[in-house]
């Protein structure tokens, strides 16, 4: 199937299948199947204590490529990330992101 084929498809029914199309029109054009797989990660840290320093903190890891998602607790001294494993050295670029806040990543 080409993507003219689903071009056309979509014009003539775009109000029922919107999101299927889109779906397989994506698929189409990168002609394989793709995979990506999301982990979450706790990351405990030092010097998290109020919640002037957890926003900077938030908003240093949403920052970095590949990241979903971001939540900070000052209470736990925890950053609880969602994010894409496949990206290379996201972890690292994650740490060295809260590491730039001025807060240190334990282990």
């Amino acid at each position: 199937m080409s993507i003219h084929y689903f071009s056309v498809f979509f014009k003539q029914n775009k109000s029922t299948f919107h999101s299927e199309i889109l779906k397989l029109k994506l698929l189409a054009y990168s002609n394989r199947t793709i995979y990506t797989t999301y982990m979450q990660k706790k990351i405990y840290v030092v010097g998290m204590f109020d919640d002037d320093t957890a926003t900077k903190v938030q908003a240093a890891v949403s920052a970095v490529a590949g990241v979903t998602s971001c939540a900070t607790s000052t209470e736990k001294s925890q950053v609880l990330v969602d994010f894409d494993e496949s990206a290379s050295g996201i972890e690292d670029a994650i740490n060295a992101a809260i590491s730039g806040t001025g807060v240190e990543v334990l282990g």
